[in-house]
């Protein structure tokens, strides 16, 4: 077993052309394989361990050449499985080394939370926490964690919050935590930052950087209910046309755009008509203070249907209640 020190080709690769080889840290296999005696087809192994040595010093790697110690020699045919052989084991290049313990913090991360931009808010009491995590060594590994007052608040508080470890995981694994109830208070901010053990080798990495949020219990708010167009008859609104828009105007704090639901149902004042759900519709990336519009399709309903609609509006895991029912009687 020879190292490639030539450049080469398989789709045009033939006895002419054959890439240079070195005999320099060349292995001879001497065991004996014939048809002859069992077991028949065997294995052959080269230990190239200097070879792979080379490689890894600089040494370019065109791959290996394997050959008779002495090509001139009448040794007989010898038939070997390649890559594609379907009847026979492919060739196999098995490296065992040794790898140092490094473990690492990938990326640390706290919800139910809503990130704009660099800003992070947590929705009121964050309930877990988890890391991205990995060792090229391998073994069980856990992460640890952290919840710190933010210093740039002092009068918050100050110093650690809550800290814990989680169960153990895999060397490329996520592990995870879960947060009491109750440990943040509305308005706080916070920082957090989390730290991986690998268990098996005894190591540990540095703490992740810090990331950092503000508690919210913020929900978006819905006004400004509007059919149009439509217009009032004896306190009631009356649609022009089967196909309204219906509106509302959807704001937040600091979610800058939402995600708003619409429902529309029979009026349970008129059974007769019918009960339940009718229709349903969402108006996607709504900016805040902007009206969210959806339009009820054409051969939905019939004129004279009464119905109510309402509207729920969602900035990442800020999530409102559903508004009240909105009357409606769809235009004759």
């Amino acid at each position: 077993m020879r190292r490639v020190t030539g450049t080469w080709a398989a789709d045009f690769l033939h006895w002419g052309n054959q890439p240079a080889s070195t005999d320099e840290d060349a292995q001879i296999a001497t065991k004996g394989v014939t048809k002859f005696c069992k077991p028949s087809p065997d294995t052959i192994e080269w230990p190239v361990t200097d070879i792979v040595h080379d490689w890894r010093a600089g040494a370019e790697n065109h791959g290996l050449a394997l050959q008779s110690p002495d090509e001139a020699a009448g040794d007989g045919l010898w038939t070997f499985g390649s890559y594609d052989s379907e009847n026979h084991p492919i060739p196999q290049l098995v490296v065992t080394m040794d790898v140092a313990s490094a473990p690492a913090v990938r990326g640390v991360n706290i919800g139910p939370s809503y990130r704009e931009g660099d800003s992070v808010w947590l929705k009121g009491s964050p309930s877990a926490m988890y890391a991205l995590i990995n060792d090229p060594a391998g073994g069980r590994m856990t992460a640890e964690f952290q919840i710190e007052h933010d210093p740039a608040v002092p009068g918050q508080g100050t110093g650690l919050i809550w800290t814990a470890t989680s169960s153990q995981t895999s060397a490329n694994g996520k592990p995870l935590v879960r947060i009491p109830a109750g440990i943040v208070q509305d308005g706080w901010k916070i920082r957090w930052r989390a730290r991986a053990h690998n268990v098996t080798a005894g190591t540990v990495s540095d703490w992740s950087a810090w990331g950092h949020g503000t508690v919210a219990t913020d929900v978006p708010e819905i006004t400004a209910h509007e059919v149009f167009p439509s217009y009032q008859y004896e306190g009631r609104t009356m649609s022009i046309g089967l196909t309204p828009d219906l509106r509302a105007t959807v704001t937040h704090p600091f979610a800058d755009s939402m995600w708003v639901e619409f429902q529309m149902e029979y009026d349970p004042e008129q059974p007769r008509q019918g009960t339940g759900l009718i229709w349903e519709s969402v108006d996607e990336d709504v900016p805040s203070g902007e009206q969210a519009v959806v339009t009820i399709p054409e051969g939905l309903v019939d004129g004279g249907l009464w119905v109510q609609w309402r509207v729920r509006a969602s900035g990442g895991p800020f999530q409102s209640e559903w508004s009240d029912w909105q009357k409606l009687i769809l235009d004759f």
